[in-house]
């Protein structure tokens, strides 16, 4: 939510993968990609800090049935597990 981003947050509650993505890919240098079919539709839900947006990641790649591979620091790749 709005109030949310202004206070520092960024709230996902049962969001798609691929929603999250697009989200976190505002608020980083660099892309994030999804790489295979179904994974977009995978549900993320937490409370994150919008100036870490790499803690999002880390929590994605331990609650979901994932791998990610950061190709650069500008590239992350995400795939199934």
């Amino acid at each position: 939510t709005e109030v949310a981003w202004r206070s520092g947050k960024l709230i996902f509650e049962d969001e798609s993968l691929i929603s999250v993505i697009s989200d976190l890919n505002r608020y980083r240098a660099g892309r994030i990609v999804l790489f295979g079919d179904g994974l977009g539709a995978l549900r993320v839900s937490g409370i994150f800090n919008v100036r870490d947006p790499g803690g999002v990641l880390d929590a994605i790649a331990l609650t979901l049935p994932v791998t990610m591979t950061s190709i650069t620091p500008y590239l992350v790749v995400i795939r199934p597990a």
